[in-house]
């Protein structure tokens, strides 16, 4: 509710100072990193050993920094609801809508914990420590599984979401303007 147009530039720029940080370490491991050795669960890779194991560390950081987001969303978008809510005359559809909300928020904050942010942790870890994942397809399946299923989420639980995905994957009919137009000054002439 307090982002402005400076703070949203602010935050856009440390996204593309991040971008071009990460993008250099991706170059420059290709082109100037050592060649690594071919590996069993791998034997086709241009990346060092070590960019793998920033790779994940990053990833795994990067999920649990969203965890503590989705958190810090959660008891903010609560409070001022809880604020706002002793001013509004139809409480109890509001404390249904903020309660749904809020609900969601908590379940997609647990399916990014368990389907993304954990296994790769659990990646980061092995490549640490030197240990071989054996459930590392397990792993990588339940990373790619976590958008759709958070989009799946959003989608079950969220009646406004659910109405415009439908209507952006369902072709709409198309009014006339013409139609339209008569439509608006008929409404406009039986209002005076």
């Amino acid at each position: 509710m307090k982002l402005n147009s400076s703070d949203a530039a602010y935050l856009l720029a440390s996204i593309g100072v991040f971008c071009f940080i990460d993008s250099a370490v991706v170059y420059f491991s290709i082109y100037y990193g050592s060649l690594p050795a071919v590996s069993a669960d791998c034997p086709v890779t241009v990346f060092p050993p070590w960019y793998s194991q920033y790779f994940f560390t990053l990833i795994s950081a990067l999920g649990f920094l969203s965890i503590l987001i989705y958190f810090g969303v959660f008891v903010a978008y609560h409070r001022a609801h809880s604020a706002l809510l002793s001013n509004v005359l139809n409480q109890q559809s509001h404390n249904a809508m903020q309660r749904r909300l809020t609900v969601t928020l908590g379940i997609v904050c647990f399916s990014t914990l368990f389907l993304f942010t954990i296994p790769n942790g659990i990646y980061a870890w092995g490549k640490w420590t030197k240990t071989y994942i054996t459930i590392g397809s397990l792993l990588g399946n339940m990373i790619r599984m976590s958008s759709i299923v958070n989009v799946v989420i959003y989608i079950v639980r969220q009646k406004e979401l659910r109405t415009a995905m439908m209507k952006l994957v369902i072709p709409q009919p198309k009014v006339s303007t013409v139609t339209s137009d008569a439509n608006r000054q008929l409404r406009l002439r039986t209002a005076f």
